[in-house]
């Protein structure tokens, strides 16, 4: 895989086309590019759900300088599994084009021309997917670390952020208890992530030193928790990275309200069991994932299956499970569903602080091909998406602009119609309106209320008369 984000290759023209050189020595630099375009125009990119060609995608592009071409192919994310299929087929398509320069091709991976984040730290960071469910006790540490190495092993630049501030974990499944944080550095208060030996750089308040009077679980409450989440990403010099992966807590309290409001979350994998009671409290985060603007990608159903070692045979000790209908009600088409078995494996890796030390299991691997598709797709279909926000006091209200395709359009809400179905003031308005990856909007309010979450098209849908 793309592991390094950059290679070259040389195709085409010189002494292998002197010939076709001869026979178009008079077309000018434009046409040579012109012909490349063109060429280039038949290959595609099958890591969309509808495939289609590298310059329509805006992958491509080409440059010419010194008599010489070069192509570069921005994959956008290290893991992008035809990369290298690509740049073959770009080369094969040249070759027969009728192009007489030298020619390069150049693979890169620069994501889609935006962070998750506003801050340094953020800067490098192309996306976030978060591990989350309502439920407690269903597996969310272990799917997200198995996920984060998985993806590495696809060889992405991966991160995770154990962002369950009140029961770290991530120290423990990755045997990294003994690990402290260091000061970056780059300054300005940022601190070092620790690399696990699956090369995934890991954020946790388990790394950082507190006294047994002050532990996670007994001191950060409410509005605290979320802000402490928050920190994790922010005060991390994550560097350059494809995903970053965080661990969610439990419930749908300010942990994750404080994650949403300070990054811009792509997609979520959703863990659940068979039980009952799992369902009922998966469902309530699905709604509030909704609310935030956060798509699921996947739903993962933890403990699913047990195989019998010796003859191959399966069943399912807790039940048949609810993942189909958990997906269906998240949007999501029966190929996002997974069925994690209990795994001897697993479990092992787990007790020994292992988890990274081998190869994923092919369960974390599928995901992970999931994940990359998903997140790819939806940050495509994005790419030129401008969206701004603001609140124009003068008119007292809510101002949402959006630019696509050289056009744009305006819509406007009230602040009382902002907060509709919760609580408001008269007098009410916003003292900070901020964008978070144009798929979240989080307000600031005259009446206290601090990182009020929403999702842009559920204030979309409210703007036109929707529904919100």
């Amino acid at each position: 895989m793309l592991r390094t984000a950059a290679v070259a290759a040389r195709c085409g023209g010189g002494a292998a086309s002197a010939v076709a050189g001869r026979a178009r020595r008079r077309l000018t630099t434009a046409e040579q590019v012109a012909l490349a375009e063109t060429a280039l125009r038949a290959v595609d990119d099958p890591l969309l759900a509808a495939p289609a060609d590298i310059m329509t995608t805006g992958m491509a592009s080409v440059a010419a300088a010194n008599d010489a071409l070069t192509i570069t192919l921005d994959v956008r994310t290290a893991a992008h599994p035809h990369a290298y299929d690509i740049a073959e087929r770009a080369r094969h398509a040249l070759e027969g084009s009728g192009v007489a320069l030298d020619c390069a091709i150049r693979l890169v991976a620069s994501g889609f021309g935006h962070a998750v984040g506003p801050e340094d730290a953020l800067a490098g960071v192309r996306s976030c997917v978060a591990v989350s469910s309502c439920k407690g006790g269903v597996g969310k540490s272990t799917v997200a670390a198995h996920l984060a190495h998985a993806l590495a092993a696809r060889g992405g630049r991966v991160g995770l952020v154990d962002a369950d501030v009140m029961g770290p974990s991530a120290p423990t499944v990755l045997g990294l208890e003994d690990a402290r944080v260091e000061a970056s550095p780059a300054g300005g208060g940022l601190a070092l992530p620790v690399e696990s030996r699956g090369g995934v750089r890991v954020a946790s308040l388990g790394f950082v030193n507190v006294a047994p009077s002050t532990k996670p679980g007994a001191a950060l409450r409410g509005p605290l928790a979320g802000r402490v989440a928050a920190q994790l990403f922010r005060m991390t010099d994550w560097g350059e990275l494809d995903y970053l992966v965080v661990d969610l807590p439990p419930g749908v309290g300010d942990v994750t309200l404080g994650v949403c409001a300070a990054v811009a979350v792509e997609a979520a994998v959703v863990v659940t069991t068979p039980s009952r009671l799992a369902r009922v409290d998966v469902l309530k985060g699905l709604e509030l994932q909704e609310g935030l603007g956060v798509p699921t990608a996947a739903v993962v159903e933890n403990l699913a299956v047990a195989v019998c070692p010796g003859c191959g045979a399966e069943n399912r000790p807790f039940g048949g499970g609810h993942a189909a209908e958990l997906a269906a009600a998240a949007g999501v088409a029966p190929e996002g569903v997974f069925r994690v078995p209990i795994s001897p494996a697993v479990a092992a890796a787990n007790e020994a602080g292992a988890v990274g030390d081998a190869a994923p299991e092919p369960v974390f691997l599928s995901l992970a091909d999931r994940v990359i598709r998903e997140v790819y797709g939806s940050m495509h279909a994005r790419r030129d998406a401008v969206l701004d926000v603001k609140y124009d006091g003068k008119l007292g209200r809510v101002v949402l602009r959006s630019f696509r395709d050289g056009e744009a359009t305006e819509s406007f809400l009230e602040p009382n119609d902002v907060r509709a179905g919760r609580d408001f003031s008269e007098g009410l308005a916003p003292t900070a309106v901020r964008l978070v990856g144009n798929r979240s909007v989080v307000f600031d309010w005259s009446d206290g209320v601090k990182d009020d979450v929403y999702a842009v098209s559920a204030l979309l849908d409210r703007a036109r008369g929707g529904a919100g």
